[in-house]
């Protein structure tokens, strides 16, 4: 019976450790102190809800993504737009700058997080006590109409994230009964699928990492000497976290380039093709791909196609089903 005991004992000392060392290495990384689980997330991402950039002319913007992508007009007002994107629940904000302001056009305001928001006051305060350095706030004072619509929180560079819920689709806190152009819906010139991942210049990427994981549950997906891409579980999106470089214009805390997911027109046969078009059809939008070309159909050449809106944002188009593997890279 002792002895039976003394075993029975060693065996759950074994498996003790087992657990332990599991919770400290796990399978994602390998590596100790790795970024929390999804489940542990304070904030667990449902969707890219939609993104706010920083316009010269809200009108003109609007118009070369309807041209482009597609979808409807939502409201109008005299500091900005808002238009849904072909016929997703994914929107864009396209805000006037104001005068003597020193904002410049093209850069993210903020990126809008569809996330669970039944209780905000609940979710404010547990982002407060997770990050204290965060500057979280929402918008106005408690009873105002925005107030209890979404938090803001910013990232270890200063980035700007918008949480809202899941289904919110842009609506002004008192809509436009008179917009100043028709909300009908029109189709693109290519079929806009999702908001695909961003792309956001870091100066710390493991920093970045570990707060992305700890908000919203991201896991690794793969990175390389320059980068690191993590997934959004849930939102079927990804973001890539670029260590800046001294000769990119793009300072840290701003998005580098929006990977937008589409479906290659069908009526256009291949990229080679669909590039002719697009630089045809957006003679201003410095249409190119990265590389040289390739017969290679994984080369970046044949990947993706860059465009540039009218205020510089840098849009790379990829197929929706493109999930931010990197050609070089190692899994965490």
């Amino acid at each position: 019976m002792h002895n039976g005991l003394r075993v029975a004992r060693r065996m759950l000392a074994t498996v003790s450790l087992a657990l332990l060392a599991m919770a400290v290495f796990t399978p994602a990384t390998g590596q100790a102190g790795a970024p929390p689980a999804a489940s542990a997330a304070v904030a667990p991402v449902k969707t890219i809800n939609h993104l706010q950039f920083r316009v010269k002319d809200p009108r003109k913007s609007f118009e070369f993504y309807m041209k482009l992508f597609g979808g409807h007009l939502i409201d109008t007002s005299p500091n900005g737009w808002t238009m849904m994107l072909a016929d997703t629940k994914e929107w864009l904000s396209f805000g006037r700058i104001p005068a003597g302001s020193s904002a410049k056009p093209g850069t993210l305001d903020h990126a809008g997080i569809g996330v669970d928001l039944k209780n905000p006051t609940q979710l404010r305060q547990a982002l407060a006590e997770a990050f204290p350095n965060g500057k979280v706030s929402s918008p106005g004072k408690p009873g105002d109409l925005t107030y209890d619509r979404s938090i803001y929180v910013s990232d270890p560079d200063g980035f700007s994230l918008q949480l809202i819920s899941a289904k919110d689709d842009g609506h002004l806190p008192r809509a436009d009964k008179t917009p100043a152009a028709p909300r009908t819906p029109a189709k693109g010139f290519v079929r806009f699928r999702g908001l695909n991942h961003l792309s956001l210049a870091v100066t710390n990427r493991e920093a970045s990492r570990d707060f992305y994981a700890k908000l919203f549950g991201t896991t690794v997906r793969d990175q390389n000497r320059g980068q690191i891409n993590v997934t959004l579980p849930g939102a079927g999106a990804w973001i890539s976290l670029l260590l800046v470089n001294p000769r990119s214009p793009v300072p840290a805390g701003q998005l580098h380039h929006l990977g937008v997911g589409i479906d290659y027109p069908s009526d256009i046969p291949g990229i080679d093709a669909l590039r002719v078009r697009l630089k045809a059809a957006f003679p201003d939008g410095d249409v190119r791909s990265p590389g040289e070309p390739s017969p290679s159909m994984e080369a970046n050449y044949n990947r993706s196609i860059y465009v540039t809106d009218p205020d510089g944002v840098s849009l790379q188009l990829v197929t929706s089903k493109d999930d931010g593997w990197l050609a070089a890279a190692t899994k965490q």
